[in-house]
């Protein structure tokens, strides 16, 4: 990810920072969206196949990196995967920041909230939330009402005010 600042003139954007992830790979799709709020940022790689100890889960299951700004340097603090991560669920095909909450869409996640009855490609969205201590925690999958094959639910996804706003591509 490619962090540019403006010029002291406010003229034109210039590269500042390039933040990567610790265990990037090039088939991870490493900043397919990035979202900032004050000094945290989240950015999602769809592909990736890895957990955050390096465990393989399978391709395509997605991770969500966090980073704190600290001083004038974006440190990486965490990465995040669904609890029930999967193969081609895709973790951050949608993804939002506000204050102590992270949402990621995951449209190719096929189960329910309790990770049973798969439907495919139905589709969830993952909200994580910081803790006291700064850790990033999952503390709900949300699904759609009516579940059915390939409705996408998470293509997009929006967290404003307490909201917690989804749309599926079907």
């Amino acid at each position: 990810a490619y962090i540019h600042s403006l010029s002291a003139g406010g003229t034109k954007f210039v590269l500042d920072t390039i933040v990567t992830a610790f265990d990037r790979d090039a088939a991870d799709q490493f900043g397919y969206h990035i979202k900032v709020d004050g000094n945290y940022m989240a950015i999602a790689a769809t592909t990736d196949e890895n957990d955050s100890l390096g465990n393989f889960i399978g391709g395509g299951k997605g991770s969500i990196y966090t980073y704190e700004l600290i001083g004038n340097t974006w440190v990486y603090t965490d990465k995040l995967s669904a609890s029930d991560a999967a193969s081609n669920d895709r973790l951050g095909e949608s993804l939002d920041l506000e204050g102590d909450y992270i949402v990621a869409g995951a449209t190719g996640t096929d189960t329910d909230e309790a990770g049973l009855n798969p439907i495919i490609n139905n589709g969830a969205v993952y909200v994580f939330k910081r803790n006291s201590n700064g850790q990033w925690i999952q503390t709900a999958k949300v699904v759609e009402p009516v579940r059915q094959d390939n409705d996408w639910f998470g293509y997009t996804c929006d967290i404003s005010n307490g909201n917690l706003l989804v749309g599926a591509f079907n």
